[in-house]
C-alpha cells in the first residue's frame, strides 16, 4: 500500500502494471511518449484495462489508467488515484471499430448505443 507522497522519485521507486501495446502507432500520440520518457519500471503487461484495475486492487503494484475509468471504480475496488506530479495529458480518443457487416446488425446496434451511453455517463460524472 502506497502511503507516501507522491513525487517522481516515489514513483520511479514503484512497479507498475500497463496495458501491453497492440500496435506501434501509439509511440505516435505524445501522451505516450512523455509517459515513456518517465522511465518507469513496468512489471507486468495485460491485455485489457479492466484487467489493471484487479491487478492494483490485490497488489502493491501501481497501475497506468485513465482518470475517468480509474475514478469510475475506486469506491467499488478499494483503490487510490494518483495522479503524476507535473505530468499533464491532452486527451487521448477513444472510437468503437466493428465490421461493417454488423451496421444494420440490430443487436449490435444496441450494443454500441449502449456503450456510448455508459461512457458518457463515465465522462460527465462529477469527482
Amino acid at each position: 500500500v502506497f502511503s507516501g507522497e507522491l513525487s517522481l522519485d516515489s514513483l520511479r521507486a514503484g512497479s507498475f502494471v500497463v496495458l501491453r501495446r497492440r500496435t506501434t502507432d501509439i509511440e505516435r500520440i505524445r501522451p505516450y511518449q512523455s509517459w515513456l520518457a518517465l522511465n518507469l519500471q513496468t512489471v507486468l503487461e495485460v491485455s485489457e484495462l479492466l484487467e489493471i484495475l484487479l491487478v492494483v486492487c490485490q497488489s502493491d503494484l501501481f497501475g497506468v489508467m485513465m482518470e475517468s475509468m480509474a475514478n469510475a471504480t475506486k469506491e467499488t475496488l478499494k483503490i487510490r488515484v494518483l495522479t503524476i506530479p507535473g505530468w499533464e495529458t491532452e486527451p487521448i480518443p477513444v472510437r468503437m471499430i466493428w465490421h461493417p457487416r454488423r451496421d444494420a446488425d440490430p443487436a449490435h446496434l444496441f450494443l454500441r448505443k449502449q456503450l456510448k451511453c455508459v461512457v458518457q455517463e463515465i465522462l460527465n460524472m462529477p469527482e
